[in-house]
């Protein structure tokens, strides 16, 4: 296609815009990691701090400011896998293709650029904002990865799968490294006096972000097998095509009933409390249990696709949870 935007007449042409741009950035994961951020400074890090008697030092602006600089970020990271992959995308889901049909190739990545340099802005004016400029590289380390797992990270086994994993574990951790410094800065003398610190906020957030990283390293090979047939055409390195969609049935099987055994042991050993009982096994452990089930008997893309989606809707369980968390901490349940 031509340089220019899609003709269409005049009176649709905004909505055309944006519709394709909404799409080729994502916008319903762009809102769950928005979501993801929220609650983990309201529902988890905020009445943490308030039950050791401290408060959010970070102005509500630049926490905002915050939101919008991680989803530039990560808008930005799927223009440019899209623009990289698009040959496999054609073939894996050649009815939703938005780069070389909807948009050209140079407008997408003239759009991830104008992305990536807000973010950089915003992260560098945020992290001198609290005194830790060089919390800055955190941005462009994850901009560098997103880049690289777009160009080659993807194409080595497993190594794609990870990264996406990590980065998405990223995202609560964020939010701490943002919201923490500040209030050890402003109660200091506090802290050194009474020993109360923020240990159990970080313990929550390493919680999320480890039941963030295994869902999604799960959820990103079971993609994999997914999108075999594109893969396979442009010779993608990934686990089902190396060793063949059976072999990773085994292996996601495998973590999965990990991820399974883990909440069942933090169900028994380490909830007292009966609604949070009943909220972990009924949405998340038996869901599990369900989509393992699904797994095992996968054999087809839409198969795949229905246990990838299922994996989804698990973390958004998980994140609601932490509602449950705020009524308990600020009840003293």
């Amino acid at each position: 296609m031509g340089g220019g935007w899609p003709t269409v007449p005049a009176t649709g042409k905004t909505i055309q815009i944006m519709r394709t741009i909404l799409t080729l950035i994502r916008w319903k994961n762009l809102t769950m990691i928005a979501i993801t951020m929220v609650m983990m400074r309201y529902t988890i890090i905020a009445p943490l701090l308030e039950k050791e008697g401290f408060s959010l030092q970070l102005p509500d602006s630049r926490f905002w400011l915050l939101v919008m600089t991680v989803l530039c970020i990560a808008a930005g990271g799927y223009i440019i896998n899209d623009v990289m992959d698009t040959k496999a995308d054609a073939v894996n889901r050649p009815e939703t293709v938005v780069v070389g049909k909807k948009i050209s190739s140079s407008q997408a990545t003239f759009l991830y650029a104008g992305l990536n340099v807000v973010a950089l802005f915003t992260g560098v004016h945020l992290s001198y904002h609290i005194g830790l400029p060089r919390l800055s590289l955190l941005f462009l380390l994850i901009m560098g990865l997103l880049w690289f797992y777009s160009n080659t990270y993807k194409w080595q086994l497993l190594l794609g799968n990870v990264i996406i994993a990590l980065l998405v574990a990223t995202v609560p951790l964020v939010v701490y490294w943002f919201e923490i410094p500040p209030v050890h800065i402003h109660y200091r003398n506090q802290i050194i006096i009474t020993g109360h610190g923020t240990g159990e906020v970080w313990r929550w957030i390493v919680f999320y972000s480890v039941f963030a990283f295994l869902l999604t390293l799960l959820r990103e090979i079971i993609k994999d097998a997914e999108d075999f047939a594109g893969d396979r055409y442009v010779g993608k390195n990934t686990l089902p095509f190396t060793f063949g969609i059976k072999v990773t049935k085994y292996v996601t099987a495998g973590l999965l009933c990990f991820i399974l055994v883990l909440f069942m042991g933090v169900d028994l050993y380490f909830i007292d409390n009966p609604v949070s009982f009943v909220y972990i096994t009924s949405l998340l452990i038996l869901p599990m249990g369900y989509l393992l089930y699904r797994l095992v008997k996968a054999s087809t893309p839409v198969d795949f696709h229905h246990v990838s989606t299922g994996c989804k809707w698990v973390m958004v369980a998980g994140i609601g949870y932490s509602v449950l968390v705020r009524f308990f901490i600020t009840h003293g349940v």
